[in-house]
């Protein structure tokens, strides 16, 4: 997959996604971070926490031949208290994750 300038601006830093991503690529199939950074060869973001309630946990970087399916939320718009779970149960539910 080559990764234009387009691609790259879906993934703004700050924005909010949620990820699924290749079987094997990862310890999980899905995950709900902010972005911290993207570039021509994936996308890096720090992991919600949710015991915290906020994005203070670990980065994880995801090439971008690995994402299957992401659901971005721009600074337009903010996911509502609970929405991200929601995002990532759907995620796992899509892909048969339990």
């Amino acid at each position: 997959m080559t990764t234009g300038e387009g691609q790259r601006r879906c993934f703004e830093p700050g924005f909010v996604v949620a990820l699924r991503v290749r079987e094997g690529a990862a310890p999980l199939r899905s995950y709900v971070g902010k972005v911290q950074a993207a570039d021509e060869h994936g996308v890096r973001v720090t992991l919600a926490d949710w015991l915290v309630g906020g994005f203070v946990s670990h980065d994880l970087f995801v090439p971008w031949a690995n994402i299957e399916v992401a659901y971005i939320a721009t600074e337009d718009y903010t996911p509502g208290e609970g929405e991200l779970g929601r995002w990532q149960e759907a995620l796992k539910a899509d892909s048969g994750q339990e």
